[in-house]
């Protein structure tokens, strides 16, 4: 299941779309114009952070809207990109 979830945000537009829900709930046309990308690509990525079980979505007429499921995805999240910035910080640091 750890895998799973770490499988589910291995790929940069999916990291993409779990930061613009990190907020508040989205449609998929309000993911589209914040991705880039097709509908049928949105689609898919959202399909693989729902079964994953970061993502929840609702109906509300014809449109269905998604949100962060786990707020632990986004904690997780943090932790990485910090990580990162400290890393790239004593790197910059390293050059000087």
């Amino acid at each position: 299941m750890v895998a799973a979830r770490f499988k589910a945000l291995s790929d940069p537009t999916r990291l993409q779309l779990v930061q613009a829900l990190h907020e508040r709930e989205l449609n998929v046309s309000q993911l589209v114009e914040i991705s880039g990308t097709t509908q049928a690509n949105v689609s898919k990525h959202l399909a693989v952070l729902a079964e994953g079980m970061i993502l929840g979505r609702r109906r509300a007429g014809s449109n269905v809207f998604y949100y962060i499921a786990d707020d632990s995805i986004l904690q997780i999240c943090d932790l990485m990109c910090r990580k990162l910035h400290e890393e790239l910080d004593r790197r910059a640091a390293e050059l000087d």
